[in-house]
């Protein structure tokens, strides 16, 4: 048998439409399921919100949108997304994406998407470096992206710092010569940290480098001396 509630019109009316409580709220606010609000407007003849007032009024979307072709082109061709333009309009994006399709507007493709959003949005270095073309193993070396090299692999990458020795000797490196890192770091590509050895040679320096006790001493050292410019730059800033 169901229970019939006889609400206050006034305050249930005042509760939906000014307020602008969903029917789940109001149903919390006085204990009953969504259906008991529902019968009970029904009964008192309180209109309902139809279902794109009802998405505003719950994820703040408008969907009444007067944009003209050319203000959508406008912030479309100045790099903004669709996701932007529907933050400045409080739309969702595929209210977006159904205009720009209407207007006729060349929407871009996944590929041109990331271009985009990578040259027109701050991202972490190792996302910068991936999307120039290198980033870092999880062996801790740096690869990059060179398709022409004559020894890259069958993806077109190669270790940096092969590349880096190239450069300083001007020819291309045997897969048998190796190249060494003196400070043991991976990714300190720099041309004075790094030394042409033989295969036996560099074997023997990555045993020595890896059982050194000073070792960890240097990566103590380096943390310190970060610590001590950060510091100086905030003394230096006040």
């Amino acid at each position: 048998m169901r229970i019939k509630y006889n609400w206050d019109r006034d305050e249930l009316e005042k509760l939906y439409w000014q307020e602008k409580k969903t029917l789940a709220q109001i149903a919390s606010m006085f204990g009953v399921n969504r259906q008991a609000v529902c019968r009970c407007m029904k009964r008192q003849g309180i209109p309902r919100r139809s279902c794109s007032e009802a998405q505003v009024n719950r994820h703040g979307l408008n969907y009444n949108i007067n944009w003209s072709k050319e203000q959508l082109e406008k912030l479309y061709l100045e790099g903004k997304s669709a996701t932007d333009i529907s933050h400045i309009y409080h739309c969702s994006k595929w209210r977006v994406y159904k205009s720009l399709k209407q207007f006729g507007i060349p929407i871009r493709t996944q590929h041109e998407a990331k271009k985009v959003f990578y040259e027109t949005h701050e991202m972490p270095e190792a996302l910068r470096r991936k999307h120039k073309g290198s980033y870092k193993t999880t062996s801790g070396y740096i690869i990059v992206r060179a398709p022409d090299h004559p020894y890259a692999t069958k993806a077109g990458y190669v270790l940096e710092h092969r590349l880096v020795m190239e450069k300083k000797l001007g020819r291309y490196l045997l897969p048998s010569e190796k190249v060494h890192h003196n400070n043991g770091i991976k990714d300190d590509n720099r041309p004075e940290n790094l030394q042409l050895v033989s295969q036996l040679d560099h074997t023997m320096r990555g045993e020595f480098c890896t059982q050194c006790p000073l070792r960890k001493e240097i990566r103590l050292l380096r943390w310190e001396m970060k610590q001590l410019r950060e510091q100086l730059q905030y003394k230096l800033m006040e």
